[in-house]
């Protein structure tokens, strides 16, 4: 599979995980992985052919690079609860509900982790993809270098042969 087809897939699943953390917690950080896979998603669409390819694979990479030790540092981070703070008697203010911020560190939780876990995936393919890229590029050029030898070696013999008077042909015409 062409790695700026992953580099869409994953750019669009951590959109996506951006999106539904934010819409989950209401919480701006929620929307980390959206500003990880919004480039992503660029650099994909870019990079699906012409000259500037390499380059943008390149900082996709860079990118996953940012968003797996980004997610790999938050991951190990604690996550705290805001402190339990109740209300005054006959204040308007609402009571600490325990159960939403609960569902709120699950969200950061898993959203991190998701973020993490397809960054550090995409960091591994393009990696592997530059490590093939290169083998094939060394191939090619060798191949170019060992027909380039041929070629030339072939024409030295036609040359020599020549020189010396004997037929560039060996057929059986000739022969008899």
């Amino acid at each position: 599979m062409p790695m700026p087809l992953l580099t869409r897939i994953t750019g669009g699943l951590l959109i996506a995980i951006g999106l539904l953390g934010y819409l989950c917690s209401w919480a701006i950080t929620a929307l980390i992985p959206l500003f990880i896979g919004a480039p992503l998603l660029g650099c994909g669409l870019i990079g699906r052919e012409g000259d500037l390819r390499r380059h943008f694979m390149h900082a996709a990479a860079l990118l996953s690079l940012m968003g797996a030790l980004g997610g790999a540092f938050a991951l190990t981070a604690p996550e705290r609860l805001p402190a339990k703070d109740s209300p005054a008697a006959g204040s308007k203010e609402k009571p600490f509900d325990w159960h939403d911020k609960v569902r709120i560190v699950k969200v950061a939780t898993i959203s991190k982790t998701l973020m993490t876990m397809l960054s550090a995936q995409h960091l591994v393919l393009c990696v592997a993809s530059f490590i093939l890229g290169r083998r094939a590029l060394r191939q090619a050029k060798a191949d170019a270098a060992l027909s380039e030898a041929i070629n030339e070696s072939d024409e030295k013999i036609a040359d020599d042969a020549e020189a010396s008077g004997t037929p560039k042909d060996n057929d059986d015409s000739a022969k008899a």
